[in-house]
Order: structure tokens, then C-alpha cells, then sequence
């Protein structure tokens, strides 16, 4: 099973750990949508350092700093919008390549329930609609 911060950072991250840059794995998947300053600023937003952030990243946390962190990069990169409506194809497109065709659809069907995100506490109503994988 998919745990729920992989699934998360996944569809805005590809692997967890720090592979050369500094801003860690997160920022290469975005970098063509977010500068380093914006990445910055998100970890700054939640409260943390880009390093520190990068580390509970890769340990799974899912504190309220991570919870901000990430919903200021969805907010940066579009995938949450002004409005706090969820881009469901942006969402999709950014889906973990390791999902099945199943799971991604069972992804864009709970994203479209989605009503709003608009605190960091409601980035657990994104979290929740990780696959739930084969039985």
C-alpha cells in the first residue's frame, strides 16, 4: 500500500531524500513551475528551512508544517488555484507514473469531491484520497 505522504509528495515529488540540489527532490519535479525563491518562501510560510523540510519529507511526517509546505506548493504551481478549487488534471498529470490507470482514476474521482482547500488543516482532504492499492 501507498503510504499517504508518498502518495502526496509523489504526485509533487518523485523520490524522497536529497539528490544534488539542494532544494531537494520536491523542487526538481516543480522547478519548471516554481522558483527557488518561491520554494524558499513556501518553507518559510510553514514555519521551516527548505533542509528542514526536505528531512521531514523524506522521514513521511505529516505535521502541520508539511501540511503548509505543500499546500504552498500547489498553490505556487497551480494545482490549487486562488480559489482553493483543486486543478483535477493538473493533480493527474503530476500523478505518481508507479500508479495503475485504476488508481489514478480513483485519485481524479475523490480530487473532484474536493470542494475547497483553503487551510493547511484541509490539505488532509487531499491526503485522503490516496489509492487504496489491491485488496
Amino acid at each position: 500500500m501507498i503510504r499517504l505522504t508518498q502518495l502526496f509528495v509523489l504526485l509533487a515529488v518523485t523520490v524522497y531524500g536529497i539528490v544534488g540540489d539542494d532544494h531537494g527532490p520536491l523542487f526538481l519535479k516543480f522547478k519548471d513551475r516554481m522558483s527557488k525563491d518561491e520554494w524558499v518562501k513556501c518553507a518559510e510560510t510553514a514555519g521551516s528551512t527548505v533542509t528542514q523540510m526536505n528531512e521531514m519529507l523524506k522521514n513521511h511526517q505529516r505535521s502541520s508544517e508539511v501540511q503548509c509546505f505543500l499546500k504552498c506548493i500547489m498553490e505556487t504551481t497551480g494545482i490549487i488555484g486562488s480559489d482553493g478549487k483543486i486543478d483535477v488534471a493538473k493533480a493527474k498529470d503530476d500523478a505518481p507514473k508507479f500508479l495503475t490507470a485504476e488508481e489514478v482514476d480513483e485519485l481524479v474521482k475523490c480530487l473532484e469531491g474536493i470542494d475547497k482547500i483553503t487551510s493547511c488543516e484541509d490539505m488532509k482532504k487531499f491526503h485522503d484520497c490516496k489509492p487504496k492499492g489491491p485488496a
